[in-house]
């Protein structure tokens, strides 16, 4: 059985995909990576799947409706987010935790303020690609670790991103504002 590995958004160099691609040359032949999303570096992208003889196992899907996005976080195994530069809010890495998927990230703003190392999802301080295949590696062969990564991701979306949290968030800082007006 396939193990799946997902990266999702808008596709250009800044968000780091080429880093799980050549990570997936460290990975058994059963760990497949699924791309959705579009961008100016998808071709860039299929060239160095192809240079590294990974093609086969990196499938790109283009753009999918966001209706659509659940059929595959539902699907997949892990989420992988390594972005080069910044990254202001993940919106991807919550849809992806809301089903229950951990997530292999790259430890910069936006992210560690989603992401807890060891709790939620698995924060890797290297963009080498065979650090970031044993993570991948060890999130997904580890059941009890990633059994509780993925509770505790489905918990955190809850807790911190939920209807019900966030607009209460900013009931409270729409008053505070007003106080500080008046």
């Amino acid at each position: 059985m396939n193990k799946i590995i997902f990266c999702a958004g808008r596709i250009t160099e800044s968000k780091g995909i080429q880093y799980t691609i050549e990570a997936l040359k460290y990975l058994p032949d059963k760990y497949i990576i699924l791309i959705a999303g579009w961008g100016d570096y998808v071709n860039t992208l299929r060239e160095i799947s192809k240079d590294l003889g990974l093609l086969p196992r990196v499938h790109f899907l283009g753009r999918i409706q966001y209706e659509d996005m659940g059929t595959y976080y539902a699907l997949i195994d892990v989420f992988s987010h390594f972005p080069t530069f910044y990254e202001p809010f993940g919106r991807t890495l919550i849809e992806a935790m809301s089903f229950g998927k951990p997530v292999v990230a790259y430890p910069i703003a936006g992210i560690k303020d989603i992401v807890r190392n060891n709790h939620n999802g698995l924060l890797v301080k290297s963009r080498y690609p065979k650090v970031i295949a044993e993570n991948i590696k060890k999130l997904l062969e580890e059941k009890s670790l990633y059994l509780m990564l993925s509770r505790n991701a489905k918990k955190t979306v809850r807790e911190m991103f939920s209807n019900t949290v966030v607009v209460n968030n900013y009931i409270k800082n729409y008053k505070e504002v007003l106080k500080r007006s008046f």
